[in-house]
């Protein structure tokens, strides 16, 4: 696009008015032969002084990445560092507590770029994407990313950019399980998707009742507090017995 690279290279509210200007007249031209129709739209705005000028999008992804950032120097059970994180979620959104909200959003854009870097990964490399008659599986080992994407929300995040990139290059749209190591040594976290279900659709979600039955089957303990995935944490010698309980039941 022509964007001077010293500009570039810095944040976006110190880049000058005339680059800003010009980057937004290209992404207009550009964009839309990606189907990136929806690029800027319209939000609140908070503004505190000089320093703090953020949109409502930026908080929700700030405050969501505090949620799933676990504290390397919490000592306690998980429970504890549950409540930790969201301790720490609640006073990124206090006006005296710009520099936690500004940690939140970074860790978001680290996260966003793992998210891209496994997902390229997987797209691009023969046999990373494993495919069964009823839906398809991948494994995340890389310590780099693993690190950012072992949280239900991060690894459903990770899901559905995957499953994107699958429907854009023309592959029949399946369920996809993700199995990522977690941060407790031997474990595994398994995020299942199925998509999003269809208006008026008569039958409930299968993939997620057969996900439900074969946790249960070999112990393990089953969760669906989020909308749109189920998860499981496995011991990792556990992942094949669970995946076989599954290609069965569904």
């Amino acid at each position: 696009m022509g964007f001077p690279l010293a500009d570039c290279q810095k944040s976006f509210q110190y880049m000058s008015m005339e680059v800003k200007r010009k980057m937004r007249d290209e992404f207009d031209r550009l964009l839309p032969e990606y189907g990136l129709t929806e690029f800027y739209y319209r939000s609140f705005l908070r503004v505190h002084g000089y320093r703090s000028k953020v949109s409502a999008a930026d908080v929700v992804y700030g405050v969501t990445a505090l949620l799933e950032s676990l504290n390397a120097e919490s000592k306690g059970s998980k429970e504890s560092s549950a409540a930790e994180q969201f301790w720490a979620a609640y006073s990124a959104l206090s006006l005296s507590n710009v520099d936690q909200l500004q940690k939140g959003m970074q860790s978001a854009i680290e996260i966003q770029r793992a998210i891209l870097r496994q997902g390229s990964s997987a797209i691009t490399k023969t046999g990373f994407i494993r495919s069964a008659k009823k839906f398809r599986w991948v494994k995340l080992d890389d310590p780099v990313d693993t690190s950012k994407l072992c949280h239900p929300q991060a690894l459903t995040k990770f899901c559905f950019f995957l499953m994107d990139a699958l429907k854009e290059r023309g592959a029949r749209m399946k369920p996809l399980i993700c199995a990522c190591l977690a941060k407790e040594p031997e474990k595994v976290l398994v995020v299942g998707v199925c998509g999003k279900p269809r208006l008026g659709a008569a039958q409930g979600n299968a993939f997620g009742n057969a996900f439900r039955s074969a946790a249960e089957e070999i112990g393990a303990d089953y969760f669906h507090d989020m909308f749109e995935s189920s998860w499981i944490v496995l011991d990792v010698v556990a992942v094949s017995s669970f995946m076989i309980r599954l290609t069965d039941k569904l």
